[in-house]
């Protein structure tokens, strides 16, 4: 398991070096710097911190083109298991107005309004208290060379999944499927 493993983390990892983001909206966190949206890099490294601290037992899949391997594990870096998500943080200057922000019910929905932005959708699920419950990404990334589609889904204590379908000119489609339950 662990080449496999190797593998699919090494192309999720070169996938998101290659991704760019953007930011938008205004208030400042504690940290002083500005916030414009969701801090998805605030809330992940607060979680990387907890659960590395709390070191859970993890029943992890993961599949690449139809193969799959599940095992338990202790995951040693949670910083780097969750970086799929932190890259996805929009909360920077340059994305200002890139996004449509709506609140329903406990959910707060940040949806691109344009095609060529690589995070399409985040979606924050609140509990009556406002304690981030989960939180969805859909990720497109169109080029060149490749293209991806890539669906994060975070579940506070619960799980969590990475998918994401690459096409590589000249050499073909895989799909990738990272699943983490608690």
């Amino acid at each position: 398991m662990s080449n496999l493993v190797y593998k699919v983390l090494m192309v999720m990892g070169c996938g998101a070096l290659c991704l760019t983001s953007c930011s938008q909206p205004t208030s400042k966190t504690n940290s002083g710097s500005e916030q414009y949206y969701f801090s998805l890099d605030s809330f992940f490294r607060s979680e990387t911190v907890r659960l590395q601290k709390e070191n859970p037992l993890i029943s992890k899949t993961v599949a690449k083109d139809g193969e799959e391997e599940s095992k338990s594990v202790k995951i040693k870096n949670w910083e780097n298991e969750l970086s799929a998500f932190t890259s996805s943080d929009i909360n920077k200057r340059a994305n200002v107005g890139l996004y449509k922000v709506e609140n329903k019910d406990c959910d707060i929905i940040y949806t691109a309004l344009q095609p060529g932005v690589s995070v399409q959708k985040i979606i924050i699920r609140e509990n009556h208290q406002g304690e981030v419950r989960a939180i969805q990404i859909e990720k497109i990334t169109n080029n060149i060379l490749y293209s991806t589609e890539e669906n994060l889904t975070y579940t506070v204590d619960s799980a969590y999944v990475i998918s994401k379908k690459q096409h590589i000119k000249l050499m073909g489609e895989n799909t990738y499927h990272v699943s983490g339950k608690f």
